[in-house]
């Protein structure tokens, strides 16, 4: 599964980048040119949803982060999967949608919840990136593992989203 073309053209990017390097792993290689090939077994969600999916939560967007939460509060079934389980959180009696859920980013030397800094998007995501590779406290191996953790819960749940949302959609099969 993917969401919108960005993924594959990614893919293709990496397979450009091994021959243009002179990496010779040639089965990351074979995967790479066969899942990015037209007739490949990648799946765009965002085009389905585009073509087929329509709920009033989504307020007319097809982003991602639209599109899950239209799902996550419709399907009980896929909040109780427990696949899943650990983005069911609620807050002063409301329950979170699941990139609410994730945790915020850390200050200091004490985590601080800030409900405006955490990576739930992925403008936050490339930032936080950044902070960790090139900001002030790049030699600092706990904030790194913090931060790199905090990517990889992101990530984790893009991935998951799309399973959730495909889940959804065929769940009267």
């Amino acid at each position: 599964f993917v969401w919108s073309h960005f993924e594959k053209t990614a893919l293709k990017d990496v397979r450009r980048q091994l021959a243009q390097y002179g990496q010779t792993d040639h089965d990351l290689a074979t995967w790479l040119d066969n899942i990015t090939s037209d007739h490949g077994p990648l799946v765009d969600l965002y085009e389905l949803a585009k073509e087929h999916y329509f709920h009033p939560r989504m307020g007319g967007s097809l982003s991602i982060k639209y599109v899950l939460p239209a799902v996550w509060f419709e399907s009980e079934k896929i909040r109780n999967h427990p696949w899943f389980s650990q983005y069911v959180r609620e807050k002063d009696g409301r329950l979170l949608e699941p990139y609410e859920a994730l945790d915020p980013l850390p200050f200091g030397d004490d985590a601080i919840e800030d409900e405006g800094e955490a990576v739930r998007e992925g403008t936050g995501a490339i930032r936080t990136y950044q902070e960790m590779m090139y900001g002030l406290r790049k030699s600092d191996a706990a904030f790194r593992n913090t931060y790199k953790q905090l990517l990889l819960n992101y990530c984790k749940l893009d991935t998951a989203a799309m399973v959730m949302i495909w889940m959804h959609w065929t769940a009267g099969r």
